[in-house]
């Protein structure tokens, strides 16, 4: 006899452990890209780099849509003022990852994000748009209900007297409309993209192989693993692909936890695939991220939330409450019991020198060891496990804060957690917001957005095109910029290869991807010159925007050699079925 099918889990339902991964997630990520732009501050978000904002702000083209002057970094080229923006991005984004006034920081984040991408917009890819939008959803969700500072600063989590018995944590689903909006819009994304996949290669089953075989995203050594595979294999992969992906959006509407457990599951691996065989930036965490908040409370079930935990304090200590019932907060110790030490003989005998936390018949930890404990039993054990590595540093900075424990709690007394759940007034925004994305998303799929108003919406950052690899040739080579020297010598300023006199610099595809795609740096540029090749094929007027560019390339290297530059060319080395290369020159001129 068959087991009917339980409905139990409707898709406005998400659960609030799920949207705290979710938010750590996009915290880690935005943390990552701000490292990787770091080093590109002066070429890339200063006047004096490749793309000046009267440059920009001038230009017609789609990619740049002449919204150079919006955002935070429109306000100054200076190089200090984009140090001070990219701090600004990570501080906010270190209070995400901590769940400190999580909403309000997810949507200030939103703005500085949205703020650098406007500014270069030329180095954005589908990731940076999964990850604008994450951000805006996130503000509209209770992301900090959990695992969070939040969570541990607020009143019903801090209910828990003098016994220390653990106040009942109640469910961890939650309903809303922002929940229903961030599922559509994954499920979007994933059907839009499949649908959008008509090229041929997609319809006759080689695409896959195209992109690991000659694709400039492809990642040494894993994609050659994928590029050696029999090609009825490949066929099946490209085929399988469009498929799940097109059906994806239905299963995860399905009422049924494990049928959304499995299709998440599915595609999260399929986003791991992507990050372990090609480079294509952060795209694989922030697609993971957003994945993660629709992981159904089935995913959790062997979550113990502390249970049989127990955690003494100070009493006399009101900065050291506060501090446990952060840290329990942050590791999502719903089920532990927080207690003065003074009610426990072995923990009153420590009380004037460290906290004391013991676990489910193990040993106490305390001081540093017992901050790890307390991270281990959460989403935080890869941190923790980091953090052992300097425990010894851990020790002596916990003395410190233990030392001056009085005069710290007098600078953070007031520092308080938001609100757990969202307002009426998120629920109304979150509805006008998916209506606008569905409004979006479908006209542009039928054609009917026109040029202006595709504009005005990428200013705002509200433009939906989720066309990853639906036309898999345009990968299928490398750029380079390349320099002619007064004595006849050529050099790729990129990867300073040098060719002799009347040669010309033409790498290979087994020469330049172990060399290029290292890092994100050359990455970044490759997407730039490509974006350019695509804007000239509809505007050669645009071609003036490369301006900048060349002159930086010019004067970066007469500043640096006694023998100058007399020409710059920006070169696509393409890479044909039949084997070989083929340089094309798109664009040159004089160096000034």
């Amino acid at each position: 006899m068959h087991r009917p099918v339980t409905v139990d889990l409707l898709p406005w339902q998400l659960d609030l452990r799920s949207l705290g991964l979710f938010r750590i997630l996009l915290a880690v990520g935005v943390l990552l890209d701000v490292m990787g732009r770091a080093p590109l501050l002066r070429d890339w978000y200063t006047d004096a780099g490749v793309l000046p904002r009267a440059v920009a702000d001038q230009a017609t083209a789609a990619y740049l849509a002449g919204g150079a002057h919006l955002g935070f970094f429109a306000l100054s080229g200076s190089l200090a003022w984009g140090a001070l923006g990219m701090s600004l991005t990570a501080l906010l984004a270190l209070s995400l990852l901590l769940g400190f006034r999580s909403r309000l920081s997810a949507l200030l984040l939103a703005f500085m994000v949205w703020s650098y991408h406007l500014r270069a917009p030329l180095l954005t890819n589908g990731g940076d748009l999964v990850l604008q939008f994450s951000l805006i959803w996130a503000a509209l969700l209770p992301i900090g209900a959990r695992f969070s500072l939040d969570r541990g600063w607020s009143a019903v989590f801090g209910h828990r007297g003098n016994t220390g018995e653990a106040s009942t944590p109640g469910t961890t689903r939650w309903s809303g409309i922002a929940g229903l909006a961030l599922t559509l819009q994954v499920g979007i994304t994933y059907v839009y993209n499949g649908l959008q996949k008509t090229d041929p290669a997609w319809e006759n089953g080689t695409a896959i192989g195209k992109i690991f075989n000659q694709g400039m995203y492809s990642r040494q050594p894993f994609s050659e693993v994928i590029g050696w595979l029999p090609e009825p294999v490949l066929r099946v992969m490209t085929s399988g692909v469009v498929g799940f992906e097109i059906m994806a959006f239905a299963l995860l509407l399905v009422p049924v936890q494990g049928v959304r457990l499995l299709t998440v599951a599915a595609l999260m691996l399929l986003h791991l695939s992507f990050a372990l065989t090609m480079t294509i930036g952060l795209f694989p965490l922030y697609c993971i991220a957003w994945l993660a908040a629709l992981l159904p409370p089935l995913a959790w079930s062997r979550a113990r939330q502390g249970s049989g935990w127990t955690v003494f304090y100070d009493g006399g200590c009101s900065f050291c409450r506060r501090v446990a019932l952060g840290l329990m907060g942050l590791s999502g110790m719903e089920h532990a019991a927080l207690r003065e030490a003074q009610s426990d003989e072995l923990a009153n005998a420590r009380v004037k020198h460290t906290w004391t936390v013991r676990p489910p018949g193990g040993r106490d930890a305390t001081r540093f060891s017992g901050v790890l404990a307390v991270l281990r039993a959460g989403p935080w054990a890869p941190v923790a496990w980091v953090m052992t590595l300097v425990q010894g540093l851990g020790n002596r900075l916990y003395d410190v804060i233990a030392d001056n424990r009085h005069r710290l709690w007098k600078a953070v007394r007031r520092l308080h957690g938001e609100q757990l759940m969202p307002g009426r007034i998120s629920g109304g925004v979150a509805a006008a917001l998916l209506a606008l994305v569905l409004s979006v998303t479908g006209a542009e799929y039928l054609g009917l957005l026109t040029a202006p108003v595709k504009h005005d919406l990428q200013k705002v950052g509200l433009y939906q095109q989720w066309r990853m690899f639906t036309g898999p040739s345009f990968a299928a080579g490398h750029f380079m910029v390349r320099v002619t020297l007064a004595d006849g010598r050529q050099v790729d300023l990129w990867r300073r290869d040098v060719a002799g006199q009347g040669d010309q610099v033409v790498l290979s595809r087994q020469a330049v991807l172990p060399q290029t795609y290292g890092g994100r740096w050359w990455t970044w540029q490759d997407e730039y010159l490509r974006r350019f090749v695509i804007t000239f094929a509809d505007d050669p007027s645009q071609r003036r925007l490369l301006g900048p560019l060349v002159q930086r390339a010019c004067n970066t290297w007469n500043a640096q050699h006694s023998l100058r530059a007399l020409k710059v060319e920006a070169v696509f080395v393409r890479y044909p079925l039949e084997g070989g290369v083929k340089p094309e020159t798109f664009w040159q001129e004089r160096c000034p």
